[in-house]
């Protein structure tokens, strides 16, 4: 291969990964918030995703991007420093999820996954998923308003 034809490849790829950030970028950014409070590694994560798939000719589609946003965090070094930023209450919450359960939720809200894709991308029975899910909704559920009385 000479230098054009790899200079022509390598600029194919970015424009390929490109097209992926537009079209998935803003879905993506809220699987990764929802993973973390820290911005800048919300959008390492979202970058390091897109630049990891392969594209050939075949846009990759939001489910595998968000698994590889996940998986990205999921297999984070532990003692990443963190750059965290005011945060609406709910979303305070959903950090103080349990990994396994933040994981479950963000694949299944922003990242067009079923539970069982989910599970699949988690390594976990569908059985297993669905339960941490249900858990994690139930922990995220408002609580309910007991009526004053007279």
């Amino acid at each position: 291969m000479n230098d054009t034809t790899t200079h022509d490849a390598t600029v194919s790829d970015a424009a390929r990964s490109l097209r992926s950030l537009d079209q998935h970028g803003p879905a993506l950014h809220h699987v990764a918030s929802a993973l973390t409070a820290d911005a800048g590694l919300a959008a390492k994560l979202v970058v390091r995703a897109v630049l990891a798939c392969r594209h050939d000719d075949v846009d990759p589609g939001l489910r595998e991007l968000s698994s590889l946003v996940v998986l990205g965090w999921l297999g984070r070094p532990s003692q990443l420093p963190t750059d965290t930023v005011p945060l609406p209450s709910l979303l305070q919450d959903v950090h103080a999820l349990p990994d396994d359960q933040r994981a479950l939720l963000a694949l299944c809200r922003f990242g067009a996954h079923t539970y069982r894709d989910a599970a699949r991308v988690l390594t976990l029975s569908a059985d297993g998923a669905a339960v941490l899910l249900c858990t994690a909704l139930r922990t995220l559920q408002a609580p309910e308003v007991v009526p004053l009385t007279a």
